[in-house]
């Protein structure tokens, strides 16, 4: 795989999470163009779906097999309001046989909705240290357009990275701008510039760097479309300065099914003279159009070489509950790395033979909650952590009030909370954050 490929596809490493934050803030080299190498998720699992009312991404957790089973790595937990908006997230790594804390993200909204300032924290093993802010401003149509970053300098945050956008009437990016701070004022940095055509689809990303006070080219996408609007073809070139011309560098083919679904990407290197092969994608669907497979393999030259498989499983509602990554190795597919998304459809599940709800608040906790059994008769409370392992059991009787519980000094870390009483079960899940 080329080193360009390879960058892009470890993109796939962010959680949901980070991407889904990646889209919305910006980050501070961002490009707002089209990813013509990415493996996205397929427009029904777009990761801004999974935030929704109904069915909160709540927590999502990543594996790695190690020959023989799957271990824990790292997760994150998102942290929501009252209205159900995400206000924070936090990062935790598998150590030894447990979670530890790793890093937090502390949203500030406005009155919109919008992120207005975004705090970044990691972990030192007894307290949070500042690393990174941001702040956020929007237009009247809730566009974004200006962040601004700092770096904690050890006592105070210090001035970094401004970024400015100007949109089309369509609310697409027309341009945005970096400019870093020099100590004393703001000095350009970087320039993107993206045009599209009369349906607002993009036909060409541009980007240029501040060099001797003025921009200068360095790469660009070129974008092209089927009758269908999908897009086709993407071209990337690099600038050559010395002769003042582009040069092709990256060609990406694309074919679609008759519902709109990609189906196979053809990556091709300019060889001075014409396009090689480099390598391709196979992407296949579900009946009801969700991704179910991407399939990669290597041009060695000669013929082509499997690299890695992808395989992704949904729920009732349409959105990712896992994908599970295998690489090609001695002519058998191994397991690699599982990402798991566990969602909160509500904060209340029906009950045991009832039909009133059972209700767990407050949730996210710091420890101890409150539990309503409206079921006809006493049930048996169980806590489970992520990976199947019981942690805390008591039982709790019928009652129409709340009834407190505290299974005492948990690790941060999502849990499952089941009820049952014979074969009936009934579960959700409880964050505990402290």
């Amino acid at each position: 795989m080329s080193g360009t490929l390879r960058t892009a596809f470890f993109i796939l490493f962010l959680s949901l999470t980070q991407v889904l934050q990646a889209q919305k803030i910006p980050g501070q080299a961002g490009q707002f163009m089209l990813q013509p190498d990415r493996l996205d998720l397929g427009k029904n699992t777009d990761p801004i779906s999974l935030n929704n009312a109904d069915d909160l991404l709540i927590a999502e957790r990543s594996d790695r097999w190690s020959g023989s089973n799957w271990t824990p790595f790292d997760s994150v937990e998102n942290i929501f309001d009252s209205q159900e908006q995400i206000v924070g997230l936090v990062g935790h790594k598998f150590s030894g046989a447990n979670w530890v804390l790793d890093y937090q993200y502390d949203y500030s909204l406005d009155v919109f909705g919008n992120i207005s300032v975004s705090t970044f924290q990691v972990w030192t093993g007894s307290n949070w240290e500042n690393k990174w802010r941001y702040h956020y401003s929007y237009d009247a149509n809730q566009q974004m357009t200006e962040t601004v970053s700092e770096q904690w300098g050890g006592s105070d945050w210090e001035l970094y990275l401004q970024t400015t956008f100007v949109h089309n009437g369509a609310g697409s990016i027309l341009t945005k701008t970096d400019k870093q701070w020099m100590g004393s004022s703001w000095e350009n940095a970087h320039l993107f510039l993206n045009t599209y055509d009369a349906e607002n689809r993009q036909t060409t990303w541009l980007h240029q760097e501040w060099i001797n006070a003025s921009w200068q080219n360095r790469e660009a996408y070129l974008y092209a479309y089927d009758a269908d609007g999908n897009n086709s073809e993407i071209i990337f070139q690099k600038w050559n300065a010395s002769i003042n011309q582009w040069e092709n560098y990256l060609h990406y083919l694309y074919t679609f099914d008759g519902a709109g679904n990609k189906t196979q990407s053809l990556h091709e290197l300019w060889d001075g003279s014409d396009w090689t092969n480099d390598s391709r994608i196979y992407y296949e669907y579900y009946p009801n159009n969700l991704q179910k497979q991407v399939f990669y393999q290597n041009w060695n030259g000669f013929y082509w070489e499997n690299n890695f498989n992808w395989f992704f499983e949904y729920n009732a509602n349409g959105n990712t509950t896992s994908h599970t990554w295998q690489n090609w190795i001695n002519n058998s597919w191994v397991n690699f790395a599982r990402y798991l998304y566990f969602y909160q459809e509500s904060t209340e599940v029906t009950g045991l033979d009832s039909e009133e709800p059972f209700t767990v608040f407050p949730n996210p906790t710091t420890g101890s909650f409150f539990i309503k059994n409206t079921a006809p008769e006493s049930t048996q409370l169980t806590l489970y952590t992520m990976d199947g392992q019981r942690v805390y059991s008591t039982t709790v009787q019928a009652s129409e009030s709340a009834v407190q519980v505290n299974p005492g000094g948990l690790p941060n870390g999502l849990y499952w909370v089941e009820l049952s009483a014979g074969a009936q079960r009934n579960s959700t899940l409880l964050l505990i954050t402290q």
